[in-house]
């Protein structure tokens, strides 16, 4: 009975954590332009090989948005502060009408250009070619931060499907300070603890007296019986919902 409850107590705190976490990350989604006017993020990648793969993915059965403008400036200096010496370039690159590239097409680097790229709509994810066959790195400038479509797949690889990392980013990315201590472990260590102390209770004094009767014992097993099913439910079964497949009604095409 005593574990039982502890199940209960613990499953409790587990899902206060999860539902703080899931605001946490609403909140880390929401759209900030900022200082940066037209884009929304930007970033800069070493490009020795020719061919890449730029991704966007259904996340939670859709797109973020079905289309995303984009501009690709060819770059020398792969740095931070080289990103930082485009974003005057892309800001009026993004201002001009954009070409509309379906999903399949190619992006190519170029100086005062900028793409719209079209996801189909029918699939879970939209690929297009990124051609750097003229230029040794690149610097992409987003109306949307791509990590926002991703699910299984990074937004950049290459020809292998080796995830590309960016060598700088706008905005640039505070430094992680020091958590705060989370009081809510403790609180669970100490309710478990408290409810161990209650099976102490049953084993001495009138406590241990009123056990013996069979109306008392019925209760306290039926609780404990309850209180399992209820671990099941609030614990288990929500751990189990990511093998849960998530399907179509009608058949879609796959990339």
């Amino acid at each position: 009975m005593k574990h039982a409850r502890a199940c209960v107590l613990l499953a409790a705190c587990y899902g206060f954590q999860r539902a703080a976490a899931a605001g946490d990350d609403h909140h880390d989604h929401a759209h900030d332009h900022g200082d940066h006017g037209s884009f929304e993020w930007a970033g800069i990648f070493e490009t020795p090989e020719s061919n890449y793969l730029w991704t966007a993915q259904k996340v939670d059965g859709s797109y973020v948005n079905p289309s995303m403008k984009i501009v690709a400036l060819p770059a020398t200096t792969l740095t931070q502060q080289g990103l930082s010496d485009l974003e005057a370039q892309a800001k009026k690159a993004m201002e001009l009408t954009c070409t509309q590239v379906q999903a399949g097409g190619t992006i190519t680097p170029a100086n005062n250009t900028c793409y719209d790229l079209q996801f189909q709509a029918t699939a879970w994810q939209s690929l297009f070619n990124v051609d750097a066959n003229a230029v040794s790195g690149i610097a992409f400038f987003t109306a949307h931060v791509p990590t926002e479509f991703e699910s299984t797949a990074h937004y950049l690889k290459d020809s292998i499907g080796t995830d590309i990392e960016p060598l700088g980013e706008l905005p640039v990315t505070a430094e992680e300070e020091t958590p705060p201590i989370d009081a809510a472990p403790f609180a669970a260590a100490f309710l478990v603890n408290l409810t161990n102390f209650i099976g102490v209770l049953l084993m001495c004094g009138p406590m241990r007296r009123m056990t013996e009767k069979p109306v008392f014992s019925a209760i306290l097993f039926a609780f404990a019986a309850g209180a399992l099913l209820a671990c099941a439910f609030f614990l288990l079964l929500f751990e189990s919902t990511h093998l849960i497949g998530v399907g179509w009604k009608t058949e879609v095409d796959i990339v």
